[in-house]
């Protein structure tokens, strides 16, 4: 389980940090969240590694790790659900960009059919 996570984290991080580096953060108010949870990556990656390589058998370890699988599943579905909400505002934003473009159009055909 330990190796599976260890796999998964590093891609997540990527995309959380491609994230932070968009607008999203800032636009969603989470920016101090992205980077506490950028910051707990690292670390849980650190233990994952240490915890791969004494191959436990603890119980108490592994529950541990199911519990912290399911967080980091559910972590990495609020950075899909961010990057969703950034592309409802790029598309809004391209969407009153165009209105804008077409006020401008019909105010400049109006102001040259007088």
């Amino acid at each position: 389980m330990a190796m599976i996570l260890s796999a998964f984290i590093p891609d997540m991080a990527t995309r959380l940090g491609e994230l932070m580096k968009s607008e999203v953060t800032k636009l969603l108010g989470i920016t101090g969240d992205a980077k506490k949870l950028q910051r707990r990556l690292e670390m849980v990656t650190e233990f994952l590694e240490d915890a791969e390589k004494k191959k436990t058998q603890n119980d108490e370890i592994k529950n541990w790790l199911k519990e912290l699988r399911e967080t980091i599943y559910e972590a990495d579905n609020i950075i899909d659900q961010c990057w969703i909400e950034a592309e409802k505002h790029k598309t809004k934003e391209q969407q009153i960009s165009y209105e804008l473009r077409d006020i401008l159009y019909l105010h400049r055909d109006v102001r040259f059919s007088l």
